[in-house]
């Protein structure tokens, strides 16, 4: 039986007609679990390490992924402007988002320790960094 024949018998006799072979399965999209505000206020402030307490901040006050975070580097930060330039993210785009003031304190305190060309990573040890990014949450969220 061909494809018209079956057609008009379907809307002869009122029946669909079934074309679900055709088309791929959708996968449901949903959104991650997130920190409510006092969850991050509380990580933020009981973080004492000031490394840690850079990125998460910059994680978190800039709205950064996490390689974007790795990649940025001084001279991308534009203190008199309160600007950073994200340069490459997603889709291989540059963007600019804001610098808060609190978290242009903390990046200052933080480069007293460090003289680098990057701000966060010493050697390209991205995995290392991430595993530590990653262990910082899980402890917090494991104790509350």
């Amino acid at each position: 039986m061909n494809y018209v024949s079956q057609t008009t018998n379907a809307m002869i006799l009122n029946e669909k007609i079934k074309l679900d072979y055709l088309y791929s399965k959708r996968h449901l999209n949903k959104l991650p679990n997130f920190f409510s505000k006092e969850e991050i206020r509380l990580l933020l402030d009981n973080t004492e390490n000031n490394k840690h307490k850079a990125i998460l901040e910059t994680i978190y006050s800039c709205g950064l992924r996490l390689s974007e975070l790795l990649n940025l580097k001084i001279k991308d930060i534009r203190s008199s402007d309160k600007i950073i330039r994200i340069n490459q993210s997603k889709g291989n785009k540059d963007r600019i988002v804001s610098l808060p003031n609190k978290l242009l304190d903390i990046l200052r305190e933080y480069y007293l320790f460090i003289n680098l060309g990057t701000i966060f990573l010493k050697e390209k040890v991205e995995i290392d960094i991430m595993k530590e990014v990653f262990s910082l949450f899980k402890k917090i969220i494991i104790n509350g």
